[in-house]
């Protein structure tokens, strides 16, 4: 499946046209019409793959959010892809939101397959190339800019323990620089429309 509006199966009959109304239920839980362990394989997989739980390539997240942009995310973002094909790495890059820390913006993050992903800040031009040889080509933690990690690295600080985030309990904006903001499927994936489907029942 490449994304959520796919079926998963002949039994699947949901479309556009004639949506199923446990569709949003089923991008979490699902498939919840028919049980089928292939389908579940695949809707797992493609709701890993949106939380980056499961992934074979690096994957690198710049946050493209006003204060990002205003920051410079967009020139880091254009030498990022410059350093990535110099140096003949594939990877997935991906914008994202602010994640509520605007003076320490452009921040990038990475996640290699299997790894945390780590957060780095004040991302400028000229660390790009020492960013993605450390992170990417000796697989090591960027110390020099590092801000914390999404999950419980060794030896990297969780962003939970860092100063400006250990008192804040964030409900709304949970996901906020977490996810792509763009893509839907991002945020099915990680539990939108809920409190909508919710609703409408």
């Amino acid at each position: 499946m490449k994304d959520f509006n796919q079926l998963c199966c002949e039994k699947c009959w949901h479309t556009t046209e004639k949506p199923c109304e446990h569709f949003i239920q089923c991008c979490t839980e699902g498939p919840l019409c028919h049980h089928d362990d292939k389908c579940e394989h695949e809707i797992s997989s493609l709701r890993k793959r949106l939380k980056y739980e499961e992934h074979d390539l690096p994957i690198i997240i710049i946050g493209m959010g006003t204060c990002g942009l205003a920051s410079g995310a967009a020139k880091v973002k254009e030498a990022i892809e410059a350093e990535l094909k110099k140096l003949n790495i594939e990877a997935i890059i991906e914008g994202t939101g602010c994640i509520g820390y605007c003076a320490v913006e452009p921040i990038v993050d990475i996640k290699l397959p299997g790894k945390d992903r780590i957060a780095y800040q004040e991302i400028t031009v000229k660390d790009v190339s020492r960013l993605i040889k450390t992170a990417l080509v000796d697989k090591e933690v960027y110390k020099e800019k590092i801000l914390g990690s999404h999950g419980k690295s060794n030896g990297v600080i969780s962003l939970k323990q860092v100063p400006f985030f250990e008192h804040q309990q964030k409900i709304v904006l949970a996901n906020c620089g977490v996810v792509n903001p763009t893509s839907i499927d991002a945020y099915l994936a990680h539990g939108g429309f809920k409190a909508f489907d919710k609703v409408l029942r």
